[in-house]
């Protein structure tokens, strides 16, 4: 990351000072149904950790899993990948469930004496932080990854704490109104195409019965 003028009390820093864990998850055997859920690359896939695609193991008592169960604010990231997918986030929060971390993604947990989980995703999200996952991105035959160590020598800039919690509180907002946003278009689609089929029916039945034709037969050509 080039060297950027930051306001006072700012300060960048490795992402290594920054948390108290970088690490991958357990080395479990996926296949059997039941048990606690495990996590896996396509967990995370739509930036989000979906409920939908976890592995099972049929672990029924955590035993040395323990300390491999996901806590609030801790950030999963892929780091073996497509190389577009490389350094794809995800927060743990809000989880009435409680989650493995699986092998092939890692685990950061960070210092919230010193940067909230919450602004660190946002910032592990922007491109100030994604031009930096080139340079230490080893790639093979139809996959990419980075070394835990090279990944600890990123850099990423933190405010002070009460300036954090302003940002985060700002993206919150916008996150929402995005999704109201998305969610009224998706309604609005639903309409037009509902009033369509309840004016001309379904094209491809064609219940009434309308003429057809080729496009080339009815525009008027200049």
């Amino acid at each position: 990351m080039k060297n950027i003028e930051l306001p006072k009390d700012w300060k960048m820093d490795t992402l290594d000072n920054a948390t108290s864990i970088i690490r991958n998850g357990a080395n479990i055997k996926q296949g059997e149904d039941g048990g606690y859920p495990i996590t896996r690359i396509e967990t995370i896939s739509n930036s989000f950790i979906d409920i939908n695609k976890f592995g099972y193991a049929g672990i029924e008592e955590l035993g040395k899993y323990k300390d491999y169960l996901l806590q609030q604010g801790d950030i999963l990231m892929s780091h073996i990948n497509s190389e577009k997918h490389l350094g794809k986030v995800a927060i743990y929060e809000n989880c009435n469930i409680e989650i493995i971390h699986g092998m092939n993604l890692l685990c950061i947990r960070f210092n919230n004496e010193i940067i909230l989980s919450k602004y660190a995703y946002y910032f592990l999200n922007t491109k100030r932080f994604k031009i930096q996952l080139p340079r230490i991105t080893k790639k093979s035959v139809n996959q990419a990854s980075f070394s835990i160590n090279d990944l600890k020598n990123l850099k990423i800039i933190i405010p002070p704490l009460e300036i954090q919690k302003k940002i985060i509180n700002v993206l919150e907002k916008s996150e929402k109104a995005l999704e109201k946003r998305m969610e009224s278009i998706k309604l609005l689609d639903e309409l037009v195409k509902s009033r369509f089929i309840e004016m001309f029916g379904d094209p491809a039945l064609n219940p009434k019965g309308w003429e057809k034709g080729k496009i080339a037969d009815i525009v008027i050509k200049t």
